[in-house]
């Protein structure tokens, strides 16, 4: 891997994984992870020689809250501005849940726990609007991007089926591609985790 490009993770939601990316203009962060007060993003900044300072923009992949609890926190650490896909936007500000799933048990077994969560939270919210033990604190994004636009080095790649709105980004210079959860390596390399995607079909076709 790049010497430019740093994963961190909180180890929690299954070792999901966010990026530091050293750009020529300071520090972007792909994704956010599950920590609303951000301690392991500013931790894996400092492990690199960074502060909360030299961060200038927040990419997130999708809605789901093992990616993005911490967006809020780092940008009013930092500054930097947040950019997700429109759909994924709303689900952020808390206009609608995270699509459901379903309860029916699907592969890997081992994050059955987050399937059922983001379904039982799904109807929790349509019923009850906000439910603080299922749905992140509601953040607005500053940005809203789509396919082609560039954000930084990076380019922006609409990839749907893991959900709706979900994003990839490509770094031309690095050769890098960051995935979101369209691909998955853990427990095993495959197309997503099925009891966590919205449209197999459609993620196989994005992928």
């Amino acid at each position: 891997m790049s010497t430019r490009i740093h994963p961190i993770t909180d180890g929690t939601a299954g070792r999901v994984h966010a990026y530091l990316l050293e750009e020529d203009d300071g520090v972007t962060l792909i994704d956010a992870l599950s920590g609303g007060d951000g301690a392991a993003i500013v931790a894996g900044l400092a492990a690199i020689g960074r502060t909360p300072a030299d961060l200038r923009r927040i990419l997130l992949t999708h809605a789901h809250r093992s990616h993005v609890c911490g967006a809020a926190r780092m940008r009013a650490l930092s500054g930097a501005r947040i950019h997700a896909d429109p759909f994924e936007a709303s689900v952020m500000a808390g206009e609608r849940p995270s699509a459901p799933t379903g309860l029916w048990p699907r592969r890997p077994l081992r994050v059955y726990h987050l399937q059922a969560g983001l379904t039982i939270g799904a109807y929790v919210e349509r019923a009850w609007k906000r439910f603080p033990v299922f749905a992140n604190p509601p953040f607005e994004v500053d940005q809203e991007i789509g396919h082609g636009d560039t954000v930084g080095a990076l380019q922006v790649v609409r990839t749907p089926g893991h959900t709706d709105g979900s994003l990839s980004f490509y770094w031309p210079a690095e050769r890098a591609l960051f995935t979101g959860d369209v691909l998955v390596t853990w427990p095993r390399l495959e197309i997503g985790w099925r009891g966590l995607t919205t449209d197999t079909a459609r993620n196989r076709r994005s992928l």
